[in-house]
């Protein structure tokens, strides 16, 4: 089966190969990292002895960054002799990795799943233990370092309903994947009885639950802001809508637009999900006469007139939650899975979300079971809910002390997985 693998790759690179020399010439993220992606580590990261005894964390992307934080503060603090080297799979990872994880020895690219590239990267690394946050199964990477009796740890493991219908068409392949990691910890039951369905030895597979529970506000950039903004978003009534998709800024700006004529303080921060929508998202605010700013032309002073801010910077969502009057998370209207409503409802605030939260079920049904959470399935259904917390405000504030206790409530995945763990990584 891995020969069958290994000949798709080697199909695929060919067929790819004029669609990524073009995107290598036009678009620079294609040319961060490539070495990184061959197996080609820079000097500062290999040479010496500073990798002895290391620990290869991964993380795919943004969100698993962000959910890793405390678990590698508490791990630094336990093994303080055990060094960390820290893969991502996207450049957006890499920037939150290298702002927001300081307690780690080194960031670099995770290496395309080739067995020369994965072998090149574990030759020069030489880790001890690889411990891989959520779903990443690439069969050569497992299989290589099974070869070099390196144990693979999988923690806050997920499998979406999505992601477990799509596997099952490759599950006798994905049994002998699946057999060559050493401990699935995962975040939910659901999670535990996919995973063993698909062929994880249950022997193996624990659950010790989500990560996301345990993240802690952040506070390093909210004192970076400038004054002028601090004191715009400390003064105003905030509707703030994070990790947006096409489809929802649209509603969004509906209802801020009829709330807004009604509640002259009342302002709006879109967040868009990736950064290259900003201009796309600027053209659909300036259609409707609404006063924008960008977030990356407020360092020197604005307008305090505007009515809307456009977030186009990178890792400040999560500490800009903390002045929403009104939160949404995206994602959610629009069929896209959802996003973490954990980190502002962490902050005290209710969190409006669409029916569309498959990859954040878990958390979806706790802060709907507490009430601390407002499901909508409509532009028309937001504007009644929003019009109710606008009518109650006292329940409002009640129902966002909720949230946080709730959050509060769910966490310690950090101390069960480290458990689980210790014996992995005490030699």
């Amino acid at each position: 089966m891995y020969t069958i693998y290994n000949l798709i790759l080697l199909l695929i690179i060919p067929i790819l190969s004029p669609f990524l020399l073009f995107k290598f010439f036009t678009d620079k993220r294609y040319r961060i990292g490539l070495g990184e992606r061959f197996g080609i580590l820079p000097k500062v990261i290999i040479e010496g002895e500073k990798n002895q005894n290391s620990i290869w964390i991964h993380c795919a992307s943004v969100g698993e960054v962000l959910a890793a934080r405390p678990f590698i503060a508490t791990l630094t603090q336990k093994f303080p002799n055990r060094p960390v080297l820290f893969s991502t799979m996207t450049a957006a990872g890499q920037e939150m990795a290298r702002d927001k994880l300081s307690n780690i020895k080194t960031t670099f690219y995770f290496p395309l799943d080739l067995p020369w590239a994965v072998r090149r990267a574990f030759n020069k690394l030489k880790p001890t233990a690889v411990i891989i946050l959520e779903t990443e199964f690439w069969p050569n990477f497992l299989r290589e370092a099974q070869k070099r009796k390196i144990p693979v740890l999988v923690i806050n493991g997920r499998i979406s309903p999505a992601s477990f219908k799509r596997y099952r068409w490759i599950k006798p392949f994905l049994k002998k994947v699946l057999s060559m990691v050493e401990l699935f910890a995962m975040q939910s039951e659901p999670d535990r009885e996919r995973i063993t369905i698909l062929g994880a030895d249950p022997a193996k597979v624990l659950t010790t639950g989500n990560l996301k529970f345990d993240v802690l506000p952040s506070t390093d950039k909210a004192t970076t802001l400038p004054d002028g903004l601090v004191s715009f978003l400390s003064h105003s009534e905030l509707f703030i809508a994070g990790s947006t998709y096409p489809g929802e800024e649209e509603v969004v700006l509906e209802i801020f637009q009829e709330f807004s004529g009604q509640r002259p303080g009342m302002k709006l921060l879109i967040a868009p999900r990736q950064l290259k929508r900003t201009e796309e998202i600027e053209r659909l605010i300036k259609k409707r006469n609404l006063k924008m700013v960008r977030r990356s032309e407020t360092d020197n002073g604005f307008d305090p007139e505007i009515s809307v801010i456009l977030l186009d910077t990178m890792g400040e969502l999560g500490d800009l939650y903390r002045w929403g009057r009104f939160i949404f998370v995206g994602g959610s209207l629009v069929p896209r899975g959802g996003h973490n409503i954990l980190e502002p409802a962490l902050m005290g605030k209710v969190v409006f979300f669409g029916p569309h939260m498959d990859n954040f079920l878990e958390a979806k049904q706790i802060l709907l079971k507490s009430g601390a959470g407002i499901m909508v399935h409509s532009a028309e259904e937001f504007k009644e809910k929003l019009q109710e917390a606008l009518a109650d405000p006292e329940w409002f504030s009640r129902i966002g002390e909720k949230a946080r206790e709730t959050v509060r409530e769910q966490g310690g995945a950090t101390e069960r997985n480290l458990k689980v763990l210790e014996r992995y990584l005490s030699g």
